[in-house]
């Protein structure tokens, strides 16, 4: 029909969404009796005991009975197997012992949330609200193991502070105070998880003295803030493209990572948060040129800038390639030119 097409084969696992080009066809002249082939339970039903039910339902029995002999000819319903099934679902009784238990399921797993979402309000002043988060988990590197992420709400400028675990409620606001509050003073709202950290009394009596308000995001709802969750997720792919071959680095690029995120351009700002913050745009990074300077660290250190700098760059591109040969499977090559007719798909 004019269409460029390969047939691949799937291996049945791999074969989610099973289409009738995967189905085996009935040989003429066979009939073509419905077979069950799955059933869809939740893991803590015993499925014999609701055949056991049905069994000694008088209700299904006799529907059963009444279709078998077609004295009833309800459209949907048919038998597998001795059971009656209504449109490839198992009937069972309106009075069986299993309906509560199905229906806490259906609710669960069928129903959208309850209740709208209410996104943050949109603010008026730099560093008056922010959002604060931890990433754990990493490899110790320089005695750190821990990044607490503090992000401007409104400028979505951020700063990465390193912790080491263990850490308390003091050692945080330390830290807080040390490399936020001296450079922005302190915040009038406080957007975080439910961090027992952040939730300690120490933190709630230090910032209710300072008048600041603190706002949790529900369990299991990072939505609340995905500002901040999102952030975290660039972050470990930089610092993860920064040290891949060394794990252990990471603190070491920590504040060029920074810089990175400060001075990229955000499509929600259309500018970047450095030149939100300060009116301006950043400076430029200026590449080292041999022999500017006689002192040998200032030379090793401005000679790994540049190597970490070109060395980021290549494995972002070695993953941006990954990622358009992953894509490109899906799709095929087309050139156009001016005055060709295509298709234009539209989206209400």
């Amino acid at each position: 029909m004019g269409f460029d097409f390969d047939l691949c084969y799937k291996p049945g696992s791999e074969n989610k969404a099973a289409d009738g080009l995967s189905r085996i066809p009935f040989p003429l002249g066979e009939s073509t009796k419905s077979t069950l082939l799955a059933l869809s339970i939740p893991s803590v039903l015993e499925l014999h005991g609701i055949y056991k039910e049905i069994a000694s339902s008088q209700a299904v029995q006799s529907l059963l009975t009444q279709i078998q002999h077609r004295l009833f000819s309800g459209q949907g319903y048919e038998i597998i197997d001795g059971r009656l099934w209504y449109k490839r679902r198992l009937v069972i009784s309106s009075d069986c012992s299993f309906i509560p238990l199905i229906l806490s399921w259906v609710v669960i797993l069928g129903v959208p949330s309850a209740g709208l979402l209410h996104p943050l309000p949109i603010l008026n002043q730099v560093w008056e609200d922010i959002s604060m988060d931890f990433i754990e988990g990493l490899p110790v590197s320089q005695g750190f193991n821990v990044i607490l992420v503090v992000v401007d709400r409104l400028s979505k400028y951020a700063h990465f502070l390193g912790l080491r675990h263990p850490f308390n409620a003091i050692d945080v606001a330390k830290c807080f105070m040390a490399d936020v509050v001296k450079l922005h003073g302190l915040p009038k709202s406080i957007v975080s998880d439910r961090d027992k950290i952040i939730l300690s009394s120490f933190w709630k009596d230090l910032f209710r003295l300072e008048g600041t308000k603190f706002s949790y995001s529900m369990a299991f709802n990072p939505q609340t803030d995905g500002q901040i969750e999102l952030l975290n997720r660039c972050l470990e792919t930089y610092l993860r493209c920064f040290a891949s071959g060394q794990p252990k680095t990471w603190h070491k690029f920590l504040s060029w990572a920074e810089l990175w995120y400060n001075t990229s351009y955000h499509t929600s700002l259309l500018t970047t948060p450095y030149k939100v913050l300060y009116g301006r745009d950043p400076p430029a990074v200026l590449r080292y040129e041999p022999g500017s300077t006689n002192n040998f660290e200032l030379e090793s250190m401005l000679h790994e800038r540049d190597w970490m700098l070109l060395e980021i760059k290549a494995r972002l591109l070695h993953v941006q390639q990954l990622m358009k040969n992953s894509a490109d499977k899906h799709r095929r090559d087309l050139q156009f030119a001016v005055g060709d007719w295509v298709y234009l798909k539209l989206k209400s």
